[in-house]
């Protein structure tokens, strides 16, 4: 072969990176020769084995005033500067070498509560591995204000001097939150071509504040109960590992999980009587009240699938699970053992099948087996004179369904659907509902630039005889009660254009409970949306949506009163919320400079009003929020390996809520409360970042 005319050939193929052998290279063809002669030079090249990237990111950013619920998942919520740092490097082999190694090592938010660091590493085709610490903040409520002392203890006290009378004299204000800290580990192997296993650990650990209602064992017609300040610490354990089959016909799986919860410091809590009017021996007569008790989760899972060609599938999947509880009770109580002995098994049974017997018809059908088998027993204990027992509930739910799609035109779908729900239950008002439920919906691309697609459905659901042992006896539980349900979905796309796209969406959900004399007779929802997108130029692109949502319901109860008789009650609620957003951007210079900017505004409120039989009653004050949110953003590119962003948004938040606004802690009967208000808020946050990538 010509040197010259080979050189360049092979120089021409190490630039197009061709280790192979060019296909239809004859055996003695000097294309053949030199392909072979370039695939060792490309394999030879230095630095050719291993590409490493790197980019690193740092922020800085400041708030201008504290705001818990701006920052409320990330920590970005206290006045101040604050450091927002994070890395990316990866490396993986090169295309030809003859491994396929790659891993990646990437860190978030590592100035903030809310950071993360992550690595993954592997050989593509033969295994995979990863590694993980994450920290999530949640931030309640600031300073709050409680008379009780010893927050994050496992005993609170009051003030001897003090007495439920003066309690808005000694309070102290708390801050109300947790925080999550989680670290896993795990990995998956390919055994061969069709076998992988894998396993995984994972801990987590959630430490911080939160208020329960506490009523210290007084009957509940006396109304007395305090929100108290709640210590939380305790941490989950979870293992799992699974071996999977995959072939072009049949796939299965087996697995099992593990899930073990405890707590780190304590199982109780001493909480004195607020509700007294004299807390000088409110520590003498302090209750006790349990935190989460320490318990465990085993579960194992298998499935399997099997394709028959192109024109069917069936599937089985199977989880038993077994749950255990047995810590000791906070309190020695007559009739009670020392620790629960709490056992529940579980199976969970799921059968499925798709076929397309006919070019133009779709079959699916399944059924579903989930049983709660709750093994715990039932004991008989007597508080205040009253003889109570355990309620250890187990339930069986078994569903059909079968589902059939017909293309009545080239594009157009026809569907039909039926759903059977049979439910059973223990220690139940009602020992059995069944529930069949019907649809039938059409999807459409047969208009240009058009897609349509509308659902409509009826839903029945009737149980068994009534037995109720409390009163009223008239009273029905919502998930109980013989209930008649209509819905419609409507969901259309429209091209106008190829630059504007409208996309709306109707949903309407009427339930009809009136056979209920009492509780929930009625419940319509509606939601009204759309979705706008806009390209009037290559360099501009906006967007905006809306979507009005309604839940209207009435409900009638009975009021039970000490002296005199019940009297029958309705009420009708009616909670709306508006969404409205508009956005877009502008590439100011393409590829280099992007301005871009969003409004968001969000308003809901609740309305309810009461009539009572024999008067009385009356409209309750509007529960009330409203968010509005301006952003603004640039994005500019300063050189190949260098970008920076600049953001700035202002935050404007109000809240109205009669049950806490101006109530103070004892402004409700016999009850202490928490001192705190509603927020209201205009916050403004302005933070800029660079990214460099070497």
């Amino acid at each position: 072969m010509n040197t010259p005319r080979k050189t360049v050939l092979i120089t021409a193929l190490c630039a197009l990176g061709l280790a192979h052998l060019p296909a239809w290279a004859d055996e003695d063809d000097e294309v053949r020769e030199a392909a072979q002669e370039a695939a060792t030079v490309i394999a030879n090249r230095p630095g050719m084995e291993h590409k490493v990237k790197r980019e690193v990111r740092v922020g800085l950013g400041y708030l201008d005033d504290d705001s818990f619920r701006l920052g409320r998942f990330t920590g970005v919520n206290e006045e101040g500067w604050f450091l927002d740092l994070g890395f990316r490097f990866e490396g993986q082999d090169a295309h030809n070498s003859e491994s396929a190694r790659y891993w990646e090592l990437e860190g978030r938010n590592l100035g903030l509560d809310s950071r993360r660091l992550s690595l993954e590493a592997g050989d593509q085709g033969r295994y995979s591995s990863f590694f993980y610490y994450r920290e999530i903040p949640n931030t309640l409520y600031r300073d709050v204000g409680t008379p009780y002392r010893g927050s994050g203890s496992g005993r609170l006290r009051l003030p001897a001097e003090g007495g439920r009378a003066t309690a808005e004299g000694f309070l102290q204000g708390r801050d109300l939150s947790t925080s999550r800290q989680g670290v896993g580990v795990g990995g998956r192997v390919n055994l061969d071509s069709r076998w992988r296993a894998s396993t995984a650990v994972h801990y987590e650990r959630k430490e911080g504040t939160i208020i329960r209602g506490v009523n210290n064992n007084h009957l509940w017609t006396q109304e007395r109960s305090a929100l108290v300040p709640v210590p939380v610490d305790y941490e989950t354990t979870r293992f799992e590992a699974d071996v999977t089959y995959d072939a072009d016909e049949l796939q299965g799986r087996l697995g099992y999980q593990l899930s073990v919860f405890s707590q780190r410091d304590g199982r109780s809590l001493e909480v004195p009587d607020a509700t007294r009017l004299d807390w000088s021996d409110a520590g003498d007569n302090a209750g006790t009240v349990s935190l989460e008790p320490d318990n465990q989760f085993h579960q194992v899972t298998g499935s399997l699938g099997y394709s028959f060609a192109d024109t069917g599938r069936v599937g089985a999947d199977l989880a038993l699970g077994h749950m255990t509880q047995d810590e000791r009770f906070v309190e020695d109580v007559a009739g009670l053992p020392a620790s629960l002995d709490g056992r529940i098994n579980t199976t969970l049974v799921n059968l499925r099948a798709s076929g397309r017997p006919h070019p133009r018809l779709n079959l699916r059908a399944g059924y579903r087996y989930d049983d709660r088998d709750n093994r715990t027993d039932v004991y008989e204990y007597e508080i205040d004179n009253l003889i109570r027992s355990t309620r250890p509930v187990s339930y069986t739910q078994d569903r059909y369904h079968l589902d059939a799609s017909y293309r009545v035109h080239d594009r157009t779908h026809l569907s039909l659907g039926v759903v059977r729900d049979e439910n059973e239950r223990t220690f139940s008002d009602r020992k059995r509902t069944d529930e069949t439920a019907y649809r039938i919906g059409i999807r459409s691309r047969a208009l240009p630039r058009t897609s349509l697609n509308m659902e409509l459905g009826h839903a029945e659901q009737r149980g068994s005889q009534y037995e109720r042992q409390t009163a009223p006896e008239e009273l029905r539980q919502y998930y109980l009660a013989d209930r008649d349900r209509r819905s419609a979905n409507l969901y259309a796309s429209f091209h106008i254009t190829d630059r504007i796209q409208v996309t709306p969406r109707v949903q309407w959900i009427d339930d009809d409970y009136t056979r209920s004399e009492l509780g929930l007779q009625q419940a319509e929802r509606q939601v009204w949306a759309v979705d706008l997108s806009w390209v009037p130029t290559d360099r501009i692109t906006a967007y905006g949506f809306y979507a009005y949502e309604n839940t209207e319901a009435r409900q009638a109860g009975r009021e039970a009163l000490a002296f005199a008789a019940p009297r029958n009650w309705r009420s009708d609620r009616d909670d709306e919320s508006v969404t409205l957003g508009v956005g877009g951007e502008y590439d100011l210079r393409p590829d280099r400079f992007t301005l871009g900017a969003e409004v968001l505004h969000i308003e809901t409120s609740g309305r309810m009003r009461t009539l009572v039989e024999g008067g009385g009653g009356g409209v309750y004050p509007s529960l009330e929020s409203r968010l509005t949110q301006v952003s603004l953003y640039g994005d500019y590119k300063v050189s190949e390996n260098l970008d920076f962003r600049l953001r700035y948004m202002v935050e404007r938040y109000q809240e109205k809520d009669w049950g806490i606004d101006g109530v103070g802690v004892t402004g409700v009967g016999n009850l202490v409360l928490l001192d705190q208000d509603s927020p209201d808020y205009t916050t403004h946050l302005i933070a800029g970042a660079l990214r460099y990538r070497f």
